[in-house]
């Protein structure tokens, strides 16, 4: 039997659980663009994978990871200014702290706080402005 090289590193799965981390790190609420910028800069840190999701791609994908986390109440959606801004619930946190105890996971926040020591203090207009010199 032939043993076939699955590709989940980007997959709602996996993307959910950046995400969990991400709102982990950055510990305010969290607009979806700053998520995903957020993603997108810390996936080269993370593990040298071939990362052939593009910025484009990760957008539409982490659309769905939300929902994924919305629905199992693992995040928070609250709505300000009409845009939707997202937190870790507290069972989210419990979660994350629980998989803190994983050398993946640590590799995860690794990496995030890495992006984050960068883009936390942009505000939108700069980061919209970083976003598009970088795509």
């Amino acid at each position: 039997m032939d043993c076939k090289r699955l590709k989940i590193l980007d997959g709602i799965l996996d993307i959910s659980l950046r995400v969990l981390f991400i709102l982990f790190v950055y510990k305010n609420m969290m607009e979806k663009e700053r998520i995903v910028v957020y993603d997108y800069m810390s996936r080269d840190s993370i593990c040298s994978l071939n990362n052939q999701l593009t910025y484009i791609g990760l957008e539409r994908t982490i659309n769905n990871s939300l929902y994924l986390l919305l629905s199992k109440q693992l995040i928070i959606c609250r709505i300000s200014n009409n845009e939707n801004l997202y937190l870790l619930s507290e069972i989210g946190f419990a979660l994350v702290t629980e998989l803190l105890s994983e050398d993946y996971a640590k590799k995860i926040c690794s990496a995030i706080e890495k992006t984050d020591s960068i883009l936390h203090d942009i505000n939108r207009e700069e980061l919209t402005s970083y976003i598009n010199s970088q795509i």
